[in-house]
């Protein structure tokens, strides 16, 4: 038996085989048909499509034959893919590259054999069209020109194959983009170069109010209100003359028209595009209405916020001026009454007059501690490089002139300087942690910086009464207090300003600390 040599172009020819899209694929009428006329006019019990692949030749189509492919090597087909015209064995037994073939000396005892080669649209010899029989016979030259005949239309149906991987290919992009473009949120019309509305997809039908078969087919400034719908023609002449563009390839703001006749506004921006050499374009719109509505609604809010603040201003002003003359008079009065008739007074009466003294004093705070809130988180912030270390020595020699009794020990790091409001940042380092040390023989504040994954974090340290950290959701709230007034002064309103102050710088507050052990804050400053 000779095994069929290989052609010099086999890998090429197996690529184009491939290409067709046809190896494994299931029985087709189309190709059927075809092998049944064979084996009707030539009175054969087989006729086949056969294609050869690398190792093997298999059937496309098969009459009278059960299997579905055979091993290449013993297959007549490889023979017959060497050449231009018919392959044509009339008594196998009696040829001797086939007279031991598998397929003669068994099943299905091939005797006779004629294939016709067929060729991918490259012109690759890729299978045959063949007719067998188990008994010898002689082939004419006309049974030779109905075989070729009907391996035309094989090779007719094996390029169409490909043509129709291609167009299902297409129908099902097209198919994936008409579902793209019916669902997604923006309109999208498609208009040719004299502005006649080809597409419209489900989204510009709710923008606009018009079903697609009312636009599809109409100019495109039936969207527009006046003065647009009257110019646009002449836009889209001016700018296909001269390319000059005021919306195309650019995008802006415009009013559209609805089928109801009112106006909106809406974002749009066109595209150009040439397809088989005629010029469109794709608008894709957008309903801004929301948008303008929440616009408008928030300059309104604005307007309102901005009442509201000049009305606080005449609060504080009311507060820092009304409200401290009969404060200063209650703590006069009663200081007088204290130091001018003592000797009048029982133990019990100046009980009394102390305590209404020092309430009197303890509102004065507050209403200090409340003006400084409120302006410290309402006044412009004007930023600018701060050297946090300075501050923080001015602050901390500020409390030591206030409070000589006091022994405190300070660690300030050197060189913190970040971007922030000088003032604002007084505050902050006014309301931290000096009192806290109170209780202490010798208190102990490190104000410092460090790295926290890739952050800048600042930190002010004392070795004071601490807090419960179970409470630490508390403690920048507004007259929350960890402490009582005896152990510690104060009015709750410091560290609830520290909190807002840095997050108008656009950082970050927290605190660490246990009981009798110190607290330690934290904060960040965005750059």
């Amino acid at each position: 038996m000779l095994i069929p040599p290989r052609p010099e172009n086999d890998r090429q020819r197996v690529e184009a085989l491939i290409n067709l899209k046809v190896l494994d694929t299931k029985n087709e009428e189309r190709f059927d048909r075809i092998t049944r006329i064979a084996r009707s006019h030539f009175k054969v019990p087989m006729a086949l499509v056969s294609l050869v692949d690398v190792n093997r030749q298999w059937f496309k189509s098969c009459q009278g034959l059960d299997a579905t492919e055979t091993p290449r090597d013993v297959s007549f087909c490889a023979h017959a893919i060497l050449n231009e015209k018919i392959f044509c064995i009339e008594n196998a037994p009696d040829d001797k590259r086939f007279a031991d073939n598998p397929l003669v000396i068994g099943p299905p005892h091939i005797r006779f054999y004629a294939g016709a080669p067929l060729s991918a649209p490259d012109g690759s010899k890729v299978g045959t069209l063949c007719i067998l029989d188990t008994a010898p016979r002689v082939f004419a030259a006309d049974e030779g020109v109905f075989l070729r005949d009907l391996a035309n239309i094989v090779e007719s149906e094996l390029a169409l194959t490909s043509v129709l991987e291609l167009n299902a290919r297409a129908n099902a992009q097209e198919a994936r983009l008409r579902t793209i473009l019916e669902t997604v949120i923006d309109g999208i019309i498609t208009i040719d170069g004299v502005g006649t509305v080809e597409t419209f997809n489900a989204a510009a039908e709710r923008i606009f109010g018009f079903d697609a078969d009312e636009v599809i087919g109409n100019n495109v400034n039936m969207l527009m209100p006046e003065p647009f719908h009257s110019a646009h023609d002449g836009y889209l002449q001016h700018y296909i003359s001269t390319g000059t563009a005021k919306i195309i390839g650019i995008g802006r703001e415009v009013i559209g028209l609805r089928k109801n006749k009112t106006t909106f506004p809406m974002d749009l921006a066109v595209s150009e595009m040439m397809i088989n050499g005629e010029r469109k374009f794709t608008g894709i719109v957008r309903d801004i209405t929301e948008r303008k509505n929440n616009e408008l609604a928030l300059v309104e809010r604005s307007k309102e916020l901005m009442q509201a603040n000049t009305e606080l201003d005449a609060f504080a002003y009311s507060v820092s001026h009304d409200l401290r003359a009969p404060l200063r008079g209650m703590s006069g009065f009663s200081q007088a009454l204290m130091e001018d008739h003592a000797d009048k007074l029982d133990d019990e009466a100046k009980n009394y007059l102390g305590r209404i003294h020092s309430a009197s004093r303890r509102m004065g705070q507050m209403i200090d501690d409340i003006l400084t809130l409120s302006r410290a988180t309402r006044q412009n912030i004007e930023r600018q490089e701060v050297d946090l270390s300075q501050v923080a020595e001015e602050i901390l020699d500020e409390l030591r002139m206030r409070h000589p009794d006091r022994k405190v020990e300070a660690n300030v790091a050197p060189g913190m300087v970040l971007v922030g409001d000088r003032k604002l940042f007084q505050v902050v380092m006014d309301n931290l942690a000096w009192k806290f040390t109170g209780k202490r023989e010798i208190g102990h504040i490190e104000v410092g910086i460090k790295a926290v994954d890739g952050e800048t974090v600042y930190f002010v340290r004392d070795d004071g009464a601490g807090f419960d950290m179970a409470y630490v959701d508390k403690l920048f709230g507004i007259f929350q207090r960890l402490h009582s007034v005896t152990e510690f002064d104060g009015t709750g309103v410091g560290l609830a300003t520290v909190a807002r102050l840095i997050r108008r710088c656009g950082g970050r507050v927290w605190a660490e600390a246990a009981v009798d052990q110190g607290a330690t804050l934290y904060f960040t400053v965005k750059d």
